[in-house]
């Protein structure tokens, strides 16, 4: 029922749908049918989420296709609205959504969104490294799962990152990850944060020796600011 009204309430929306929304009304529908007859046909990709994580059903490659056009749709909607304006569009949905799902992989698939969504935040190049890690803190992502997803990314070394024209973006994430830490290791859980620091530690070391190999005035400032970033957990 729960996810009917959903579909009622998106159904209402679309013109095209009116003709049937004495159905959705009157009759209590399955879920197969919702998707079938209404979630699908008129593209309603929050409501086909919603019937999968009720019926259970783990499709990888579905539910990535239904986030990106969840977020797709929020960006074309803002049009031309400035950078900021469709962050924070973009920041709210995640976290209305993320605080339903977060807790299954199967349908907050982690990993996908951080690199869907970094890779919006790569484009905007307005220097904020910040809003993709607080946004997926602010739904219950700990510190060092984001560290861990985060790094393998970075580790997959990917060209989609100097193809959207940074491609050490995601080490400024990882840089300001690490340094949201030593500025406050109170964000981490008691029993693991020595394990924390190790952890951090042994990632800075390997981004340094990257880093020393490639000679710019870009890596330049990423040595300093992760020797700075090594030296506040040595600290700890």
């Amino acid at each position: 029922a729960r996810v009917q009204l959903m579909v009622l309430e998106a159904a209402s929306c679309i013109p095209a749908a009116a003709p049937s929304l004495s159905r959705l009304n009157s009759d209590l529908l399955d879920i197969t049918t919702l998707y079938q007859d209404w979630a699908e046909p008129y593209e309603m990709w929050e409501c086909k989420l919603a019937i999968l994580a009720t019926a259970g059903y783990p499709d990888p490659l579905l539910i990535q296709s239904i986030w990106t056009n969840i977020i797709d749709r929020e960006m074309e909607r803002l049009g031309n609205a400035d950078g900021q304006t469709k962050k924070n569009a973009i920041s709210r949905k995640i976290e209305s959504l993320g605080r339903l799902y977060v807790s299954s992989s199967k349908y907050f698939p982690l990993e996908f969104l951080v690199k869907k969504l970094e890779l919006i935040s790569c484009k905007e190049r307005d220097g904020d490294h910040t809003w993709v890690p607080f946004t997926l803190q602010k739904i219950g992502v700990d510190l060092p799962r984001l560290l861990d997803v985060y790094n393998r990314i970075y580790l997959a070394k990917e060209s989609a990152w100097l193809t959207a024209g940074d491609d050490i973006h995601i080490l400024r994430v990882l840089a300001t990850i690490i340094a949201s830490f030593t500025d406050n290791p109170d964000i981490v859980n008691n029993n693991d944060r020595r394990q924390f620091v190790v952890v951090c530690q042994d990632a800075v070391s390997a981004y340094l020796g990257e880093l020393y190999m490639k000679q710019s005035q870009e890596t330049s400032l990423m040595v300093s600011r992760f020797r700075d970033i090594q030296a506040r957990l040595d600290r700890i």
